[in-house]
């Protein structure tokens, strides 16, 4: 299928701003598009949740977003560079907001990013989800609780001590063991719109001073189906839009 930069990238279309997208360690940032001229080759985009100084901009940047093709959505992009930060930038709702103007390079590439940006869950997203290490069954809100969430893995923040001061099992998990891990994200206002996420986890790494009562252990997905990571993309990417259009007031 021909894509045109023309026909994908206009405003309200939800994009990562991608760091680094050539390297082993990518990095991305939500955004939304504001404006565009496609004659200047400029397009204007809200700056992150995060915000992105202009000192701290790689060499590489891309801006992508998700396009439906033949064989379900995929993930293009276009190069280009940030020239201008804007602290008030006006929308048509007169509401003053950060904006960023980049300057693309015409031609669309395929992207492929699992890594960068990370969905902090919180209070906002009712989720449950049941983990399953070395035979032993552990439920959420108990024996762990569920930090982030992205592409590539989650974080879990795992208490030292459970029920009347017995040591947590959970706390002996080290780095490079496997686990089976379902993640359910509820949606209250309609159980059948429910996202079942089963997969593994790699431990890939442990941070056993996260605090004085708690542990964080940083997790990998290992060999995620494409039909439950395009579940998970799809997830991610309207909460990300959700609290852009939110603190943009769009």
């Amino acid at each position: 299928m021909t894509y045109t930069i023309e026909k994908i990238f206009n405003p309200s279309v939800g994009v990562e701003i991608v760091f680094n997208l050539s390297s082993l360690s990518p990095s991305s940032m939500p955004s939304i598009i504001y404006d565009v001229d496609h004659a200047r080759k400029r397009i204007v985009i809200a700056q992150s949740l995060i915000p992105i100084k202009p000192s701290a901009v790689p060499k590489e940047v891309h801006l992508t977003t998700l396009v439906k093709g033949e064989k379900g959505n995929q993930r293009v992009g276009i190069k280009c560079k940030p020239v201008k930060f804007d602290n008030s930038y006006r929308l048509s709702s007169n509401n003053a907001v950060g904006a960023i103007t980049v300057e693309y390079e015409p031609g669309i590439i395929d992207t492929n990013i699992r890594a960068g940006y990370r969905l902090p869950l919180g209070q906002k997203y009712k989720i449950k989800a049941k983990l399953n290490h070395k035979g032993i069954n552990y439920a959420s809100g108990k024996e762990f609780f569920i930090l982030d969430i992205s592409l590539s893995g989650i974080g879990i923040i795992i208490p030292k001590i459970i029920g009347k001061g017995k040591r947590n099992p959970l706390t002996r998990i080290e780095r490079g063991e496997h686990a089976k891990i379902g993640i359910v994200f509820i949606n209250e206002e309609d159980p059948k719109k429910n996202i079942t996420i089963p997969s593994i986890i790699q431990i890939a790494r442990v941070n056993t001073s996260y605090s004085e009562t708690r542990i964080l252990a940083g997790t990998k997905f290992v060999g995620l189906k494409p039909v439950i990571e395009e579940e998970l993309n799809r997830f991610i990417h309207k909460a990300q839009m959700k609290d852009l259009k939110r603190l943009s007031g769009m």
